[in-house]
């Protein structure tokens, strides 16, 4: 039997309402947490994708317990399914500031990608490098020196960088549960009665249950070339206003220790320096030469305050950590490119929400080769691609708060639906990255995204987006999809 009733929105049969979804962006800071409400005839089904704010946000704390007190009430206290994007302070430190009220959640399933299945030998060697070489830029953060202010500057850009993967050692102020991003996700996944499961690129499209939608895996990769790939290689077209940036290798990592019982590293270690060692006096034999007058004198001693003295900038010792930040950057992006990206489609009328995390470079580019063959009511197959996907996209969730690499271009959003459809939201604090000095959202990939969307951008610190060009009717159409402004969220109702 069809329900003939009539639905909120006028004359509208109440079955249509089936076919919405309701995508609510928290503005709680720098960071990632949206809530996700399907209609279904047993009541709606709810998803909540991420939740955190970047290390440091003013009433952290604060914002994050009245951001999940929000998503309690909504749900009724129940969440269907949690998706964990990437282990990021600014996806996952609500599960640490409110942890008092997540732990009394109940959570049918949580989603992570494959990089986090226990026993996945792909896996587990990229955590492990990751963890090596955040553990080495953290000693890179020591090894800058006090009393000297060159280097303060690249300094706090490492310590920026850092802040998104929160401090493994530091007591945050938490009274109870995880203190750590690491500690967080691992309690998520063994959240007692919550099933975890880990998702692959291309599996089969997993149905939303009695909902109108479906998910598509798209990413993160297996390829290890496209994993690795943060950046831009340079093709044209490739990303919107700037080019390949150079990749560091892993000189910088072994020069963090070089008395490290590894053979391999000691021979980069070697390899970098500008002279061979017959022509090199270590640090150590300095000051027992017969010579530590005179190089005391003219290049201060290297050891101690001296250092600062009218000769210390003679001394090259740190100018090596003048590439530490483009290190932790880089590190900063494989995270990102470990993200769990996901294509919902409504399938009723085969309209896409696209939620790519942090996704770089090589994780969009991999979505380009997936392809999924669906059987059909009629017996018939239909043939789904990561490219239709795209095309059909209706809702972009804007990666990486609108930086330069976490968007392609002419295979991303050129791609994406008609101008009359797409709508897109970015999770961006501007106050905060302008602070830091960061482009976000990067100037290129706004404009593109006001143009393909007639204005439906949604900025989360920015308001609704002002009036753009196109008719009043249009605008009004918009305004009505949109709940009322407040300073909790921002709510945009998607009709199927």
């Amino acid at each position: 039997m069809t329900d003939q009733t009539t639905s909120a929105r006028g004359n509208e049969p109440a079955t249509s309402r089936l076919q919405e979804v309701k995508i609510r962006m928290y503005r709680q800071g720098l960071g990632d947490c949206f809530l996700l409400t399907f209609a279904r005839p047993i009541g709606p089904y709810y998803m909540v994708i991420d939740c955190g704010v970047f290390t440091g946000t003013n009433e952290m704390k604060k914002r994050l317990t009245a951001v999940t007190q929000d998503i309690k009430i909504t749900t009724d206290n129940h969440i269907h399914r949690l998706v964990i994007t990437h282990e990021h302070y600014d996806h996952l430190s609500g599960f640490i500031h409110a942890y008092d009220l997540w732990k009394d959640i109940k959570i049918d399933e949580v989603w992570c990608s494959w990089v986090e299945k226990p026993g996945d030998q792909d896996g587990v060697a990229l955590k492990q490098g990751i963890t090596k070489r955040l553990d080495n830029l953290r000693r890179a953060m020591r090894a800058f020196p006090a009393t000297t202010t060159e280097l303060k500057g690249q300094k706090n850009k490492v310590k920026y960088l850092l802040d998104f993967h929160g401090d493994d050692t530091t007591d945050m102020g938490v009274a109870s549960g995880p203190r750590s991003v690491r500690a967080a996700l691992e309690w998520l996944k063994t959240r007692q009665n919550a099933a975890i499961s880990y998702r692959e690129p291309g599996e089969p499209p997993t149905q939303l249950p009695g909902t109108k939608a479906r998910i598509f895996v798209l990413g993160p990769p297996r390829n290890e070339t496209l994993l690795g790939r943060m950046n831009s290689t340079g093709a044209a077209g490739e990303v919107y206003g700037l080019g390949t940036r150079a990749q560091l290798s892993d000189s910088f990592v072994a020069a963090l220790n070089p008395g490290s019982a590894d053979i391999g590293e000691r021979d980069i270690v070697n390899q970098c320096f500008p002279f061979d060692s017959y022509y090199r006096i270590d640090v150590e034999q300095v000051e027992q030469s017969e010579h530590a007058s005179f190089f005391k004198r003219y290049y201060g001693s290297p050891t101690g305050s001296s250092q600062s003295g009218k000769e210390a900038w003679r001394r090259i010792d740190h100018d090596w950590l003048l590439a530490a930040d483009q290190f932790a950057l880089n590190l900063d992006n494989v995270v990102n490119n470990t993200s769990l990206a996901m294509a919902i489609e409504l399938t009723e009328t085969g309209k896409v929400l696209l939620f790519p995390g942090d996704a770089q470079v090589g994780n969009w580019q991999s979505w380009e080769e997936i392809k999924w063959e669906l059987k059909m009511r009629d017996g018939s197959t239909r043939k789904v691609t990561g490219p239709d996907l795209l095309a059909r996209t209706v809702f972009y969730k804007v990666g990486h708060h609108g930086s330069h690499n976490a968007t392609l271009r002419n295979r991303g959003l050129e791609i994406m639906a008609a101008n009359q459809d797409l709508v897109a939201m970015i999770p961006v604090d501007e106050a905060v990255v302008k602070d830091k000095g960061w482009q976000m959202p990067f100037g290129p990939i706004l404009d593109k995204l006001k143009e393909k969307t007639e204005g439906r951008v949604l900025v989360a610190f920015a308001g609704h987006p002002p009036d753009s060009s196109v008719s009043s009717a249009r605008r009004e159409e918009f305004k009505q999809a949109l709940s009322p402004e407040n300073d909790l969220y921002i709510e945009y109702t998607l009709h199927g």
